[in-house]
């Protein structure tokens, strides 16, 4: 009984913990860009931006911004859906390997064009897992965000590789960063944590990407880890239960 309580104890403290860095972690993403609106907007008022091209740039700085405050509101909206299990997700049976090349295929050239080169190694075919389609976009999406952002600047580049793995089907999307210290692995998909403690840019990511890729996992079924590549880089990998293969 005595350890019962001393975990419950120790569970509520975290839980508790947990919630305050989710509200700093919101009350600072939503303050920057607000502050940034109300600064222009208060140089437009006085008469600051005297030309029409700087009042252009004052209008489209706010647009930037108020875009920023959109995108955090909307991750933050999807990953309290899916924490509290109130997002509907549709599951369709689909081979892993054939669903990989077709993500790949749309997100390349748009990555290409943001400096970051996409490419798909060692895949599957006939194998079989069930997900839902949109939401398992949305987790590579945020990887391949992540990587961009947090990645080599010049000639970067992230694989994703799928291989069989027992009953399972292991999914790793690999880049040629400079991978996370250690320390930080552990919490790599908290809810707003940024490894590199920078809080200073909602507009470089909300903190929230990794987190809700994990929450996603979750509802597949799966798991998901974060580790270092040994020559280099950071690795994410996803695994799925095999649902029938081309065994069967």
């Amino acid at each position: 009984m005595a350890a019962r309580l001393r975990e419950m104890i120790e569970q509520r403290q975290a839980d508790e913990k947990n919630r305050k860095e989710l509200i700093a972690g919101i009350s600072h993403d939503l303050r920057t860009p607000l502050a940034t609106i109300k600064a222009y907007i208060e140089g437009i008022k006085k008469g600051v931006a005297t030309s029409p091209e700087m009042q252009a740039k004052y209008i489209d700085t706010i647009q930037d911004n108020a875009e920023d405050l959109e995108y955090i509101i909307n991750q933050l909206f999807l990953f309290s859906k899916i924490d509290i299990g109130e997002f509907p997700f549709k599951y369709d049976t689909v081979d892993i390997g054939n669903e990989l090349e077709k993500i790949v295929a749309v997100f390349a050239d748009e990555y290409r064009a943001k400096g970051l080169e996409v490419s798909l190694k060692d895949n599957t075919q006939n194998i079989f897992v069930s997900i839902d389609i949109v939401q398992f976009k949305i987790i590579i999406q945020n990887i391949l965000g992540n990587s961009l952002k947090y990645g080599k600047k010049d000639n970067g580049c992230s694989e994703i590789s799928c291989h069989k793995q027992g009953n399972a089907v292991s999914i790793t999307v690999k880049d040629n960063g400079n991978g996370v210290p250690e320390k930080m692995l552990a919490r790599i998909f908290d809810v707003f944590y940024r490894g590199d403690a920078s809080r200073s840019s909602p507009g470089n990511g909300s903190g929230l990407g990794l987190a809700i890729c994990s929450k996603i996992v979750e509802r597949l079924n799966g798991t998901i880890q974060a580790e270092n590549v040994l020559d280099g880089g950071f690795s994410i990998i996803i695994t799925l239960p095999i649902q029938r293969g081309d065994s069967e």
